[in-house]
């Protein structure tokens, strides 16, 4: 069957569980699956060990799989735009190279990904463990399903809301429990980008998380629109800290959208 006219399955993954979320492909069929499984162990391992088993049940088959991996799971990196890159390679070496100088030779064989070319002003890098990338898409043909997509959670979040930001100056952030991502963009560039760990509560850091990035980035919190795609904190609009934000993943937007309600599913909301 041609991927076009098979159901989407996304599957979000954490350290903590995994989601699936199946959407039909008929007209108005809406999420007809759906499914979390806690992970005992929290890591890759355990990662694996549980979804296996879940991707080889009957509800599952003939679907295309598209990936959400939580930023928990990868390592970003901020990229400087040079004249010295010319070709995909150049941009790929660099990248490898600022990944191991942000997370140590432990992230030496990870997979990269960038936002965009280098040819276009700075760009954020996500890199993600390899072998477990190569371990996932063996699991996806021994259940004899297609694979889709993988994509880190920020960088899915941000292609999605790109429709609903503005063109001048503002902040974007994607918040879950364990991870927080915050980003400063004005005119269509990337000009400050920060990764971080957070607690179990991102709303309750927001406000200091924020504070911090726009410190580094020498960009007041005043100058700009602030953002926030996070579908663990309730609510359309969001004051913290006298700031005023957008919340653009809430629990309609989950309702109505599979891979919103994957994102939920897998955060625990």
């Amino acid at each position: 069957m041609s991927l076009l006219f098979r159901d989407r399955l996304y599957v979000a993954l954490s350290g903590e569980r995994i989601a699936l979320a199946r959407v039909g492909r008929r007209r108005g069929a809406g999420i007809v699956a759906s499914h979390v499984e806690p992970v005992a162990r929290h890591d890759l391992e355990g990662v694996r060990d549980v979804l296996g088993p879940l991707l080889s049940e009957p509800r599952w088959s003939q679907s295309s799989v598209h990936v959400l991996l939580s930023n928990t799971l990868v390592r970003y990196a901020f990229l400087p735009s040079s004249d010295a890159i010319v070709s995909a390679q150049d941009e790929h070496a660099l990248a490898a190279h600022k990944i191991r100088q942000t997370h140590g030779g432990a992230a030496a064989d990870w997979e990269i990904r960038l936002g965009n070319s280098l040819l276009d002003g700075d760009q954020p890098a996500a890199a993600f463990d390899a072998g477990f990338i190569a371990a996932l898409k063996e699991q996806l043909r021994s259940a004899k399903l297609s694979l889709g997509s993988i994509e880190p959670f920020f960088m899915h979040a941000y292609n999605q809301s790109r429709a609903r930001l503005p063109g001048g100056g503002f902040w974007f952030v994607n918040a879950e429990p364990g991870a927080m991502v915050l980003a400063r963009i004005e005119a269509g560039r990337w000009r400050s980008f920060t990764a971080c760990r957070a607690g179990s509560d991102p709303g309750a850091q927001l406000g200091s998380r924020l504070r911090e990035a726009a410190l580094l980035a020498d960009a007041p919190l005043e100058a700009a629109s602030i953002y926030v795609h996070a579908p663990a904190i309730a609510g359309d609009a969001l004051r913290i800290g006298g700031h005023d934000m957008v919340n653009l993943c809430n629990s309609a937007d989950a309702g109505r959208n599979a891979v919103a309600h994957a994102c939920a599913l897998h955060l625990g909301v």
